[in-house]
């Protein structure tokens, strides 16, 4: 087998096909023959140079071999050529979404915020609001009716947010609202139940109380679900734009009570948000 590919080197060797292409090789840089023979039939080039030598087509798997590893080289080459490009596009494709995600971080002062606290001012809104449905004479459901309270919150963007926003499709997460009763003036009686837009709770999650609430002195918020000193609201989204509490007041007492009630801003993804206060009207 070894003479044999000596003989078949040889003759190959001497052959003009073989001097034109060595000579033609020679004319060019390595990475232009390349590409040269990548873009070329090398199969039908190779089909030509042994057609003369029935002899040697057991050599011709050989070079076909070689031919076909030097164009997965040039490919491969290609590829790590075009891998700074690549990566330089991934980075460019992270920095603008870092930029929008800047963008579209919600600040304390792009919320409008207000409550009222306010007694219920009909039989069919108390009735709606508790989802009550007793057959009680209206006279009588209006005299239970003026003992509860209710504290509406409300929020919404600013114009001029909402301006930059359109046609865009920025998310802002849902917010908390804590609303703390005055103490021994007031029961908890319940959210409205016709539209379930909230969850209630006494605590707030971990790391809003260690992202948000830990430089707030107003109260030791860790404490909060211990003490029950106030109620957590979660909103289902920010779109919802309102929400509500009932309380049941001191059947001795005509004065109306005074709450106070914060808003939370949190995103879970950044780590960070804000907390503000609700001046009830």
């Amino acid at each position: 087998m070894t003479e044999k590919l000596k003989s078949c080197s040889k003759s190959v060797a001497g052959s003009d096909n073989f001097q034109k292409l060595s000579e033609l090789s020679a004319s060019f840089p390595a990475d232009k023959y390349t590409d040269m023979l990548a873009e070329s039939n090398v199969q039908l080039g190779m089909e030509l140079l042994f057609k003369k030598h029935d002899k040697s087509r057991d050599y011709q798997d050989y070079f076909n071999t070689a031919f076909t590893a030097t164009i997965t080289g040039r490919q491969i080459g290609e590829a790590i050529r075009k891998a700074p490009l690549l990566l330089l596009l991934i980075l460019m494709i992270f920095a603008v979404g870092g930029c929008s995600s800047a963008e579209s971080v919600l600040r304390p002062d792009d919320v409008l915020l207000s409550a009222r606290v306010a007694p219920f001012t009909s039989v069919p809104m108390y009735r709606s609001y508790f989802g009550v449905d007793q057959p009680l004479p209206e006279k009588e459901a209006e005299k239970i009716m003026r003992n509860f309270i209710r504290v509406d919150m409300y929020w919404d963007l600013r114009l001029e947010k909402k301006w930059d926003n359109q046609g865009s499709t920025k998310f802002y997460y849902s917010p908390y609202l804590i609303v703390i009763p005055p103490k021994e003036e007031v029961v908890y009686a319940g959210g409205h139940r016709g539209v379930n837009l909230h969850t209630v709770g006494a605590a707030l999650p971990h790391e809003v109380l260690e992202n948000v609430l830990k430089d707030n002195k107003d109260y030791n918020w860790a404490k909060m679900s211990e003490e029950r000193f106030g109620y957590v609201l979660h909103a289902r989204s920010f779109e919802q734009g309102s929400t509500s509490l009932a309380f049941l007041k001191n059947i001795n007492s005509d004065i109306t009570p005074t709450f106070k009630i914060y808003f939370i801003y949190y995103d879970p993804l950044a780590k960070q948000g804000w907390v503000r206060p609700i001046k009830a009207l």
